[in-house]
């Protein structure tokens, strides 16, 4: 992991005065306040992401499978994604048990990374896929949807059938499952969700390998980072209408880079389905290094310009930022790089220092 701080010269002058003063900082003990869990992911393949919610009671998972899966804590703290709605009467005077899972199909291949938007703007989830879309899906409280692309799974786990929709990244619609359909299916009621898919942004010419929402105070933005080697920055033009998004700017990796990989450039591949952010079970991702843009983090900082760090698989790493003047996204610090691709990168809450955090870790084993 790299790390980097800018911090004024009173502070270091001071810090230096007063070194020989200062006690040794005392670390507390960390305690558990209740048992960890260990529980089944129940996806069919590996875990690429997961991300808790702003208020840490839910979590989402995105696995390899093709699917998301959203956890909710309990209140005798237990974690559960599926649960069962006995409010959904047919035409009996008995009310119809209906399954409801947090559970879909969101993507035609491996999802690489999720990310939750702040709850001001409602219970929003982004999808990146290897389909070379970015997926916006919002929770519908009340309403029971059942994705056209959402197979059911038996009690082995598997999925029973294979769907014909288009699937949630190629913007396969929804239906609503009503109490007859519920009545007339088996004794076990088909699993339904209230995930509907709002967008599918499908500008990326490879594999999307980052998501991530912006910051509250910035609106209701969102970056995405490809393997094409760019950074796309989209905006919602309606926060009550969000099927409509702009593509609000493009970061392209730069021509001088060390390895001749220009901008990220490699011929479309289609589906890169043997694309994993930290190479799971991906025998294909040690031959090609060129991956593009492999991470992303944005300043959380409420009194500078928005600004991005971005890690690329040349093994760059650099900060991005805002220019009102020009109205474009220009690079403002080239950081100290790996000598082989990025891995991860993060961007320190500021709260209290006068200066930054930024940390990356690589393929060449530093951090």
């Amino acid at each position: 992991m790299t790390s980097a701080a800018a911090a004024n010269n009173n502070n270091n002058n001071n810090n230096d005065n007063n070194s020989n003063s200062q006690t040794p900082l005392q670390l507390k003990q960390l305690k558990l306040h209740s048992p960890s869990q260990s529980l089944p992911h129940h996806h069919l393949d590996y875990v690429l992401d997961m991300a808790f919610d702003h208020y840490g009671r839910r979590f989402a998972t995105a696995s390899g499978d093709r699917t998301v899966r959203v956890w909710d804590l309990n209140s005798d703290g237990s974690w559960m994604s599926r649960t069962v709605d006995a409010t959904a009467a047919g035409n009996n005077a008995a009310p119809a048990k209906r399954a409801i899972t947090n559970e879909w199909q969101a993507h035609k291949g491996a999802i690489h990374r999720l990310s939750w938007a702040h709850p001001e703007f409602g219970q929003l989830l982004a999808t990146a896929g290897s389909d070379h879309a970015v997926v916006i899906w919002e929770e519908r409280e009340g309403g029971f949807f059942k994705s056209l692309a959402t197979p059911e799974r038996g009690a082995d786990g598997l999925f029973l059938e294979v769907s014909s929709g288009d699937g949630g990244g190629g913007g396969g619609g929804e239906t609503t499952a009503t109490g007859d359909a519920a009545a007339s299916s088996s004794s076990a009621a088909a699993a339904t969700s209230r995930w509907v898919n709002k967008a599918t942004l499908s500008d990326a010419r490879r594999a999307v390998t980052a998501v991530a929402f912006a910051p509250r105070h910035l609106g209701l933005r969102l970056a995405s980072g490809s393997a094409d080697g760019c950074v796309r920055i989209y905006e919602a033009l309606d926060t009550m209408n969000l099927n409509h998004w702009k593509l609000d700017g493009v970061i392209e990796e730069g021509e001088e880079d060390e390895d001749g990989a220009a901008k990220g450039a490699g011929a479309d591949d289609g589906i890169a389905a043997d694309y994993h952010p930290h190479g799971a079970h991906s025998g294909n991702v040690a031959q090609n290094e060129n991956m593009g843009v492999t991470s992303l983090s944005w300043s959380a900082s409420r009194f500078e310009p928005a600004a991005l760090v971005i890690g690329f698989s040349s093994g760059r790493v650099a900060i991005h930022r805002y220019d009102d003047a020009r109205r474009s996204w220009v690079e403002a610090v080239r950081l100290p790089g790996h000598e082989r691709g990025v891995l991860d990168v993060a961007w320190a809450p500021n709260v209290g220092r006068s200066y930054h955090w930024i940390a990356s870790c690589g393929k060449d084993g530093l951090l």
